[in-house]
């Protein structure tokens, strides 16, 4: 299992905040995960989602 970070409340909600603002579209918000290097497996299941609905 990936070591994982655990940030006070209010930089959380910076961030709940801030990525859609970076990052428009919802496969750009899955890249972003990629990019930071989140763990694959901590968000397939939302970028199989994304990949098969049209939104």
């Amino acid at each position: 299992m990936a070591e994982q970070f655990h940030y006070p409340p209010e930089v959380f909600n910076l961030l709940v905040d801030t990525i859609p603002l970076l990052c428009r579209s919802k496969k750009d918000v899955v890249l972003f995960f990629q990019g930071a290097g989140v763990a694959q497996d901590d968000y397939a299941e939302v970028a199989r989602i994304v990949r098969t609905r049209a939104c």
